[in-house]
């Protein structure tokens, strides 16, 4: 296998760039979604209904899915550039490797 440690690298750093981003799009899209619903069952409970029944309201509700649908997304996504970032550190390690083993080699 042919690796190239300086794209390797950079690639990883990228990576981390695009995870660190992503995580905090998703941590934002969470409070968000988080705050929205919280607000919408209090004020189903403080219009009379049960907890239960505000619970199943709400999550019936128009927004609710395509909310839940985008926040979900969001965390594919950063749990892509996760496994991305870990498939460069195993490209890094057998670039390790190789170049150990050659190292060895020549002595």
């Amino acid at each position: 296998m042919n690796l190239d440690p300086e794209k390797i690298l950079e690639r990883i750093s990228d990576l981390i760039d695009q995870h660190t981003t992503l995580g905090l799009s998703v941590a934002r899209l969470e409070a968000s979604f988080k705050a929205w619903e919280a607000s919408t069952k209090a004020a189903m409970i403080d219009s009379g209904m049960s907890a239960a029944q505000a619970e199943s309201k709400l999550r019936s509700a128009d927004g609710w899915a395509e909310r839940f649908a985008e926040l979900e997304s969001e965390r594919v996504k950063l749990q892509e550039v996760k496994a991305r970032i870990e498939q460069g550190d195993r490209y890094w390690r057998t670039w390790q490797s190789e170049y150990s083993a050659k190292a060895r080699a020549m002595q």
